[in-house]
């Protein structure tokens, strides 16, 4: 069976990553298996830290320009598992499954220009668009990324993009009439970083090597059409990783830039020039909730969010918890340190983790005398600046107590911190009105069910899917607010008897969400779908 996974959001290497990844690896055991997405992220990295082998599992990098074009996508798969949140795509496969994190209004993030903008110009945008596909016959005129290309939507729109060292474009039939292909190739490095070897062919026939293309220069490759029973183009070359040779902040892979120059008339440069300054929110956003008609399971990742696809989306849903790595913490004997400790990524917006908050409640209980303890904030942060502020504003609060702020840390190492802290924090969603913004809040918890298993005695927010993992007073405890918090943290540290019962409850809880229990799930769900007695 050929399965094909959409995940837009690889490189935050979250929790719906974690989900997604594991599904991933589970049916590359028995199915040729490939990860969609719109951008090249080494699936290397993503398997080092989030526990995965994703070795069986293929990465195909592709633009969602439009509903239409992802069809062109999807269409082939016997299994499409759409697993990005907020996402509209349509399901074109034989069989479609769409894995809900949460039902968030898709406007979630529109601000009043969006939202007027939206008002505006949609229907224009999308006629223009609509009419000059029709006469594109969409995209049949040139080279089509297939995998290995940055930003395929920058290169289908004739403007420069990445390689990720090997990239291979699909050659459409009247390009092939024409005969000839032009590209505009730039090696991109400065300093030191080395001079660009290229090397092109169509499929396994090599027709053009170039050995030295010097630092930030570009050449035009006019490359000679010479297909035998096969229309692909695959342009290979040395890579480099520009956070080794500047201060930058970019740790991606990246091959040469690239730009298809082939003849096109002037009419067409400008359509492509001003379709390229449309927002792909305004062609794609849904009028309706339609395109959940084209599949044929909704996924819910927890009770809390398959409750909100009901009441929101009006479909019922199959409950499907995400695996979690209790097993890694097994064979870990490490002393218990006096650590708190919260785990989630330094990120603004949607389902804030509330460090800020967190840093507050750690900093009341300091005054009051708990000395000999420490607050962790571990998680990742990506590179937007809105994310590095929040961060920033995060390290300010804590300056002066004992509170150690770690991003991107490495697995293990993680797994070492938890192993190690005695008490859990979660804060997702406080100060929120679930009524109004029920998105706010944690859709699940994987990160404090892997505090659980560590022996970490979880304190969670009263809201959200934290309320499925923690039963009050028996494996941890829920509170609604920051006095509260600060209570029941006190109450844990100072009764050892208490702490011992936490502890062994916690481990006996979290047995539901192994890689076994997922296994059967996963299992269950293909059998259903595809209709197996």
């Amino acid at each position: 069976m050929k399965v094909g996974i959409y995940d837009l959001y690889l490189p935050t290497l979250g929790g719906g990553e974690k989900h997604m990844g594991k599904m991933a690896e589970l049916l590359s055991k028995d199915h040729n298996v490939e990860i969609l997405t719109n951008k090249y992220f080494d699936l290397d990295k993503l398997s080092r830290h989030l526990n995965l082998d994703l070795s069986k599992v293929k990465l195909r990098v592709f633009p969602y320009i439009s509903s239409d074009y992802g069809s062109n996508i999807t269409k082939d798969y016997d299994l499409f598992i759409n697993a990005t949140y907020l996402s509209y795509m349509r399901g074109y496969a034989k069989k479609n499954v769409y894995l809900t994190f949460f039902p968030t209004p898709f406007d979630v993030d529109f601000n009043f220009i969006h939202k007027i903008t939206l008002f505006l110009f949609k229907n224009i945008s999308r006629n223009i668009y609509s009419w000059f596909l029709s006469k594109e016959e969409k995209y049949k005129d040139g080279l089509n990324p297939i995998e290995g290309v940055h930003d395929p939507k920058r290169f289908l729109m004739k403007k420069s993009t990445w390689t990720s060292g090997k990239a291979t474009f699909k050659i459409e039939e009247n390009l092939i009439k024409k005969g000839l292909i032009r590209l505009k190739i730039n090696s991109g490095r400065k300093f030191t970083a080395l001079d660009t070897h290229i090397n092109i062919s169509f499929g396994k026939k090599n027709v053009y090597t170039y050995h030295k293309l010097p630092r930030s220069k570009s050449r035009i490759f006019k490359i000679k059409i010479s297909l035998k029973n096969n229309d692909t183009m695959t342009i290979e070359s040395n890579s480099f990783c520009p956070a080794d040779f500047y201060a930058s902040n970019d740790t991606r892979q990246l091959g040469v830039s690239i730009k298809n120059i082939s003849s096109i008339s002037i009419f067409r440069k400008i359509v492509y020039f001003i379709i390229g300054f449309f927002p792909t929110y305004l062609i794609n956003f849904p009028d309706d909730l339609n395109f959940l008609d084209t599949y044929d399971l909704i996924l819910a990742n927890s009770k809390y969010t398959k409750r909100w696809i009901k009441k929101l989306w009006k479909k019922d849903s199959f409950l499907f918890y995400p695996q979690v790595d209790i097993d890694s913490f097994k064979e870990k004997e490490i002393k218990k340190e006096n650590i708190i400790l919260n785990v989630g990524r330094f990120f603004v917006g949607h389902h804030n983790k509330k460090q800020i908050e967190l840093v507050k409640a750690f900093k009341e209980l300091y005054n009051l005398g708990l000395k000999d303890w420490s607050l962790y904030l571990v998680g990742g942060v990506e590179g937007k600046k809105e994310h590095f502020r929040y961060l920033d504003s995060v390290k300010r609060a804590s300056k002066g107590y004992p509170i150690v702020i770690k991003t991107n840390v490495p697995r293990d190492e993680l797994n070492t911190i938890y192993s190690k802290s005695k008490i859990y924090w979660h804060a997702s969603g406080l100060g929120e009105d679930e009524q109004k913004h029920p998105e706010r809040f944690e859709h699940f918890g994987i990160s404090s069910v892997q505090a659980m298993a560590a022996g970490c005695i979880p304190i969670v927010i009263n809201k959200g899917g934290s309320r499925e993992i923690v039963e009050n007073g028996y494996n941890g405890f829920l509170f609604s607010n920051l006095k509260q918090l600060k209570e029941k943290s006190l109450k844990v540290i100072n009764d050892t008897k208490l702490q011992n019962k936490l502890v062994k409850n916690s481990l006996k809880s979290c047995k539901k969400y192994n890689s076994e229990n997922f296994e059967k799930r996963l299992h269950k769900i293909i059998e259903n779908i595809f209709d197996i007695l």
